[in-house]
């Protein structure tokens, strides 16, 4: 989906993708066929995410053709001589249209970099549901495990690039993304931040202890920091044009003129007052390349662009908007 405030379909929200392989039906067909051990994704912890990184009940192929959607279900002719009929649903692999990624992230400061090593892929099924033909009707079910192959010695020229994607992340109201109430959630997350920012930092983590308020700070203020000095280039969110530091800093901490009593004269005054728009940082955008080596089964990511994204709200007509500007890309 390309607007995560607009649509209450249940996926992550993605800004674009580009796929030059189709990577999750590569990984189905050779789970389908026994060529890879997938096992059962429900086995998984979210208050211990990394418990998924031990490989529990490997999956027989029969559970992964259901889980990927082949099935055989009744539909009822006549209620009154109680004929049925028996419909088979095929495998689509266009369902496969999301991704669950269990990985680490390593930020390092100087050069700015982040680096993100992905243990566990899991295919994500989105359907609607067959008793429905409402097209917002989502299903969202994560088809199998497969644990990424981790050994990084000798040469990587196999590595194809696959994707190149831009998607957002949410600090602290992860998974809001599945929720119709998703804009009431940010609502409340942002005014949840007016009234305890110090406090409340982590309050709607799930993630924890990999996102915890500490972490969320560290991470915005070093991108923050590294775009202010200049020491990273930074552009304009969809566009190529450079910004200076000072136009960077100003999209953080815009001035705004306003009107004060000069109590000594009796007359108003202008002066300029910085709005420091950082605790509304609650998510990013990332630019990211995807390899995939298909003999090795080994899957990397490379990010080359972070855009820090802030959401506020606004009244209008007695009404809260709940509206979302992406300040910068910084380049990696």
């Amino acid at each position: 989906t390309t607007d995560s405030l607009a649509t209450d379909r249940l996926a992550k929200p993605f800004f674009e993708i580009q796929k030059y392989a189709d990577f999750t039906k590569f990984l189905a067909e050779k789970a389908l066929d026994g060529t890879i051990k997938v096992y059962d994704a429900s086995q998984y912890s979210y208050q211990l995410p990394y418990s998924a990184l031990n490989p529990d009940r490997q999956l027989l192929v029969s559970e992964i053709q259901k889980n990927l959607g082949l099935d055989t279900f009744k539909v009822i002719e006549s209620i009154d001589d109680g004929t049925y009929r028996l419909v088979v649903k095929a495998i689509d692999f266009d369902e496969l249209n999301s991704i669950n990624f269990i990985e680490d992230w390593t930020l390092s400061e100087n050069p700015l970099t982040l680096k993100k090593n992905v243990y566990v892929i899991e295919p994500i099924r989105r359907y609607s549901g067959y008793w429905s033909d409402d097209m917002l009707d989502y299903r969202f079910y994560r088809t199998f495990r497969f644990y990424n192959n981790q050994n990084t010695k000798g040469s990587n020229q196999n590595l194809k690039l696959i994707a190149h994607v831009k998607y957002e992340y949410f600090f602290n109201i992860d998974r809001g993304f599945q929720s119709k109430n998703f804009k009431q959630l940010v609502q409340g997350y942002l005014q949840h931040l007016e009234t305890d920012y110090e406090a409340n930092l982590g309050s709607y983590n799930v993630n924890a202890p990999f996102f915890n308020g500490f972490n969320q700070r560290v991470f915005v203020q070093t991108i923050l920091d590294n775009a202010f000095s200049g020491k990273v280039k930074a552009t304009e969110f969809g566009g190529n044009r450079v910004l200076t530091p000072d136009e960077v800093r100003n999209k953080v901490f815009e001035p705004l003129i306003v009107q004060v009593m000069n109590f000594d004269t009796g007359l108003s005054e202008d002066k300029t007052a910085i709005n420091d728009y950082t605790s509304e940082i609650i998510s990013v955008i990332f630019t990211e390349d995807w390899y995939f080596d298909e003999a090795l089964l080994q899957f990397q990511k490379k990010v080359i662009g972070i855009s820090p994204v802030r959401y506020y709200i606004e009244q209008y007509n007695d009404q809260t908007i709940v509206k979302r500007k992406v300040l910068f890309t910084i380049a990696l």
